[in-house]
């Protein structure tokens, strides 16, 4: 199957295939929204995300693998994406993750800090992640359609 580059955000071209999107990075941002304490004191917190659990909380950033979408990658997909699996890989490690929040239109997406904890990447949304690492980049795909089940969660698809 032929990748199709959908956009370019940041540079990043975006691939989108029939049943999958594909992007590297050369950074890893940290989102900690949805995290109940906002464990790092992140300015930039919000305690709302797109998607919620099954018992109707937002996801917790602290807890859970999670993707954060940029909403033009978003727009240019053929198939419902919150609650979708995300497969993220850094340094031959490959973590299970849900699509479970919409970032900026001006940054290719974000991960969790769960996300990051689990890949080996620094975790806090205030100084973790990394810049630029073109040795070591981050690699997202993701799956719209296909219902993601994550630490025991089984997550339904819903529309933004």
């Amino acid at each position: 199957m032929t990748l199709r580059t959908a956009l370019f955000i940041e540079g990043i071209a975006i691939n989108v295939q029939p049943d999958r999107v594909i992007y590297t990075t050369p950074w890893y941002r940290v989102d900690g929204d949805g995290d109940p304490t906002n464990h790092f004191h992140d300015r930039c917190y919000q305690k709302d995300t797109s998607l919620h659990t099954p018992d109707g909380k937002p996801i917790d950033a602290y807890t859970l693998p999670y993707v954060v979408l940029n909403p033009y990658i978003a727009a240019s997909l053929p198939a419902v994406f919150l609650g979708a699996l995300a497969l993220v890989s850094y340094k031959g490690k490959t973590v299970n993750a849900v699509i479970g929040d919409v970032g900026p239109p001006h940054k290719v997406g974000e991960g969790s800090e769960a996300l990051a904890r689990a890949l080996g990447i620094p975790e806090s949304s205030v100084s973790g992640g990394f810049d630029h690492d073109p040795a070591h980049p981050v690699e997202w795909i993701l799956f719209p359609g296909k219902p993601a089940e994550v630490k025991g969660i089984q997550f339904a698809l819903h529309h933004l």
